[in-house]
């Protein structure tokens, strides 16, 4: 981000790009070795060429190579030099000319070789870096730049600044308005000017960019797309009656902020905006509800057409339309709708209803089916098909079940938002079908999936145990790491020499909570039916067996039916005769549902497991709500007994833990327990909910407690992505247009990888405790800022008990804390989740540092991974805390200076962190006192 991590293939341009036309000359310098994570060091901020030159980083590369402020003897040595590289013929790469199709590869590069030698395809990946020159003859004139193929690009200007980073579209090549960022920079200095970008790719990929001569300089300027529509079910409407649709609205412009309003052309009614500001060169995701009379939306309108006007001050307004064609649909067939999600997104699935006939008098159960990769929400639904005996049609759903299927767009698998999405999808069924004669019943539910949807249904259960009670993964891998080289950690990553095992550990234990396998305890309640072609070679059995092999020998057994259909592969739609339902929906899979349509009582012995309180649930009632140590491995294993004297005894033998709930009390008719024995301590209450807590020192004492809002739970429990899971807004400092670019750049990838809804602002603008918000809470933030210019970051340290501080010392030079752990220097920065707010319930991720340079740094951390599969921004090993300076840009997370996972009381815990290069605080203090004597 702020500076340059992702470098290594470096592409350039040695001729002038045409105004407004594609951009086609490129050279490269590469490539250079990359790994799978979101953060990768960068091999040129520290490399120095074979002839001896210090590398001094990709910008000053570029600088050198294309002659900005530099000598012409020094241009001609760049061009020809070459620098080391575990890729390059005789280990070392040098420039040169690019294909002009945009087709980014390394040729010369004997790949095969590679892979057959190391036996690792993951060494197909590698770093780049793409660069192209355009001129300006005169000052003052404006450019409009948006690339795709990759997240992030710089300009470099003939004065010697440095302008970004500026977010492209990291996914297609394809720059069709309202898919991609297009920003508009001021040439305010005549001469060549440099674009240059980091790429990852995996052998090849495809690139774009355009540079246009800004035209029309006094109208605002912006993009605008349709995204989402519910369906029009005939003769009744949407779902629930309200029409939301959702857009991008993409500004170029330079500085201004864009107000917007919208209006319906043709229909009747009024337009709600969920947010009217955007940002400069921010594509916003965006809700709008339309409101019209009840019936104007039931005889399935052919088109929504909308009339968006942009504003924005000293600029002439700009109107655009765009129309709508939502699908009609009969009941019975799939039908979509759309939700909020929980980070206040619209998003979308599809539901198809039940015949009321078939339902329980308790109300109808919910199947809910996650699909696979680049599979839509009305696709997944029918997928649920069958064409019975003597039928010339095919029959939609799940019998005498709701089916709904969610959808949401990114590199998920399923895991973190991605869950809470399949979380909204169902809660909006529940609410939307109370009132009808349908109604959905919230919990339990089953749990469907097929490829990475079916790593999806396993994680569900294996992390929701009451909430889900029957199973049916499709071809499911189990953890993101095992699967292939999807997500292999340290292995050709820059800098893993440097990486400490304790570091390693940590980052590791950041994305323990989405291996199902270690949690293959918690279906101790769940029925299984998991199934898999005996010929997949996309989903191998090997995920599905060992799945089957670990909960056996837990004991699981009964629960448990395994299939693996001879002679299938990934996907089929007919198993045994034509149109039998195939893969998701053939006669074993409809008697699996059929057969848990009432699930029977939970098991009076089990066992939970927990990495990540934030992450899992209750089951059996019984919730883990803090560990003794943060993200290390605990358990509750529960026992039903009755006692000599005839009472009724829950009996729960701890690891690892501090703090749990019981959610019925004891005593209670519904559970037949009088009386709680925790680690052999009798526990007595009448209270419909205990919160029992264990003495910290680990000693087994446990006592009656209450909740704490200084102390954090299954809300706060972190790690950073908690953050950004919820409703958040993006804060930088006023007045500080390097931080404003970068917010718009962090917006711009949560819009882009996930169609996340994100807005932002200054400090300045909106007061900490009532900015406004779309759901029921005051929304979470990214803060970006010292604590000496941005007073929302202020404001956050200011709480004493924190493990975190940035301080002056008496010679006026800032310092950072991590308890008594003090780091001192220029360029120190810190990413930190953190509470705020007067309740302290919202979450904050700090982009911080000791001086602007620090912040710059740390904020490379909110970098998206490789494409095809790119993953939001600080989603990806992250845990509460980082703390890092430049070694970050060389070594990736081997430059990392401190790593860890906060306390209980949200304080700096040893044994739970990495810390290098760090000055104890009393120390520090002696020497201080010594000097001044």
């Amino acid at each position: 981000m702020m500076d340059h991590m992702f470098v290594a293939l470096l592409l350039t341009s040695s001729f002038a790009t045409t105004s407004g036309d594609t951009v086609t000359k490129w050279a490269a310098l590469g490539p250079f070795v990359s790994g799978k994570g979101d953060l990768e060091g960068c091999p040129l901020y520290s490399a120095t060429a074979s002839d001896g030159v210090d590398a001094g980083g990709p910008q000053r590369i570029v600088r050198r190579y294309f002659g900005i402020q530099t000598t012409k003897e020094e241009r001609k040595s760049e061009a020809s030099r070459k620098y080391f590289s575990e890729l390059g013929n005789g280990g070392v790469v040098g420039w040169r000319k690019l294909n002009p199709s945009g087709m980014i590869d390394a040729p010369g590069v004997n790949w095969q070789d590679f892979v057959s030698t190391l036996n690792r395809h993951e060494v197909l990946e590698f770093q780049t870096l793409l660069a192209t020159s355009f001129s300006s003859k005169k000052s003052g004139s404006a450019r409009v730049i948006s690339c795709s193929g990759f997240p992030e690009f710089w300009i470099e200007s003939p004065d010697g600044n440095s302008l970004g980073p500026f977010a492209g579209n990291p996914y297609a090549s394809a720059m069709q308005e309202g898919t991609v960022p297009r920003h508009t920079v001021t040439m305010h200095s005549p001469g060549t000017y440099v674009l240059w970008a980091r790429i990852r790719i995996r052998y090849q990929g495809q690139v774009g960019c355009s540079i246009s001569k800004l035209q029309n300089t006094n109208l605002v300027n912006f993009g605008v797309r349709p995204h989402l529509a519910p369906d029009i079910i005939r003769g009744e409407g949407p779902l629930g009656g309200k029409l939301l649709v959702s857009m991008v609205l993409c500004s170029s412009q330079e500085s201004s902020y864009m107000e917007l309003h919208a209006k319906l052309l043709k229909l009747s009614g009024n337009v709600n905006l969920q947010y009217d500001r955007v940002a400069p060169g921010q594509c916003l995701y965006t809700a709008v509800e339309i409101v019209a009379d009840s019936s104007t939306f039931r005889e399935c309108p052919s088109a929504i057409s909308l009339s968006i006007t942009a504003t924005a001050n000293g600029f002439k307004d700009t109107s655009k339309s765009i129309s709508f064609s939502p699908r009609c649909r009969n009941r019975g067939q799939s039908i979509l709708f759309t939700f909020y999600d929980k980070d206040a997104s619209l998003q979308q699935a599809a539901v198809v209803h039940p015949d009321v006939s078939q339902c329980p008098s308790d109300g109808c159960p919910v199947v809910v089916n996650l699909h696979g990769t680049s599979i839509s929400a009305s696709d997944s639904a029918d997928g649920f098909k069958v064409m019975h005996k003597g039928q010339t049609e095919y029959t939609f759903g799940v019998k005498g079940s709701y089916l709904v299927a969610p959808s949401r767009h990114g590199a998920h698998n399923w895991e973190g938002y991605g869950r809470y999405t399949a979380f909204a999808a169902l809660e909006t069924l529940v609410t939307l079908s109370a009132a009808s004669n349908l109604p959905a019943r919230a919990t339990p539910i089953t749990v469907a999936g097929h490829s990475m949807g079916g790593h999806g249904a396993w994680l569900f259960a294996a992390l929701a145990p009451d909430l889900v009670r029957a199973v049916n993964p499709n071809a499911g891998w189990i953890a993101k790491e095992y699967y292939g080289d999807s997500n292999t950690l340290f292995l050709f990553d820059q800098g893993v020499e440097s990486v400490d095992p304790r570091l390693r550990y940590i980052l590791h234990a950041s994305v323990m909570e989405n291996s199902v396998d270690a949690h293959a305890s918690n279906f101790q309640g769940t029925k299984v039916l998991a199934r898999v072609g005996s010929k997949d070679k996309s989903v191998p059995p090997w995920f599905s067996r060992r799945m089957m092999r670990i909960m056996s020998e837990k004991g699981l057994k009964a629960n448990l039916k395994y299939s693996e259909v001879k002679d299938k592969e990934h996907w089929w739609w007919d198993t045994k005769t034509s149109n039998d339902g195939g893969a998701v929906n053939d006669p074993p899979i409809r008697k699996f549902f059929a057969d848990n349509m009432q699930p029977g009582p939970f098991p009076e012995e089990f066992e939970l497991v927990v990495m990540n309180p934030a992450a899992t649930g209750s089951m059996g009632d019984v919730q883990i709500l803090q560990q003794l140590v943060p993200y290390q491995k605990a358990s509750v294993s529960a026992k039903k007994k009755t006692d000599g004297d005839g009472a009724n005894v829950l009996q729960l033998t701890t690891k690892n833990v501090r703090k749990i709930s019981i959610s019925f009390p004891p005593g209670s008719k519904e559970r037949g327990v009088n009386r709680v024995e925790v680690d052999k301590v009798t526990l007595e209450s009448d209270s419909m909910t205990l919160i029992l807590c264990a003495d910290e020192r680990g000693v087994s004492q446990w006592e009656i407690c209450a909740e704490n809002a200084s102390e954090r739970g299954p809300k706060s429990y972190g790690p950073i992505r908690q953050a950004v899971e919820s409703e958040f807004v993006v804060v930088y400092s006023h007045n500080n247009t390097v931080q404003e670019r970068l917010a718009v750049y962090i917006a711009n990838l949560f819009t882009l990888t996930a169609f996340g809804h994100v807005r932002v602002m200054s400090d300045e603008e909106a007061d900490i405790d009532t900015v406004a918000h779309t759901g029921e809470s005051l929304p979470n933030a990214i803060i970006i800022g010292t604590p000496f210019e941005n007073s929302w970051t202020k404001s956050v340290l200011s709480n004493a008990e924190l493990g975190l501080a940035i301080v002056e010392n008496p010679n006026g030079l800032a310092a950072l804390k991590l308890g008594t752990c003090v780091f001192q220097g220029d360029g120190i920065g810190a990413a930190a989740l953190l509470p705020f707010g007067k309740d302290l319930s919202r979450l904050a991720v700090l982009l911080t540092g000791v001086d602007q340079r620090g912040v710059q740094i740390i904020s490379n951390l909110a970098t998206p991974t490789i494409p095809p599969m790119v993953r939001s921004p600080l989603t990806n090993t992250l845990p509460d805390f980082v703390v890092a300076n430049e070694r970050m840009l060389q070594l990736g997370a081997g430059g990392y200076l401190a790593a860890g996972f906060w306390g209980n009381k949200w304080e700096f815990r040893p044994d739970t962190a990495f810390t290098d290069h760090c000055i104890n605080e009393k120390s520090l203090e002696h020497n201080t006192m010594h000097s001044e004597l």
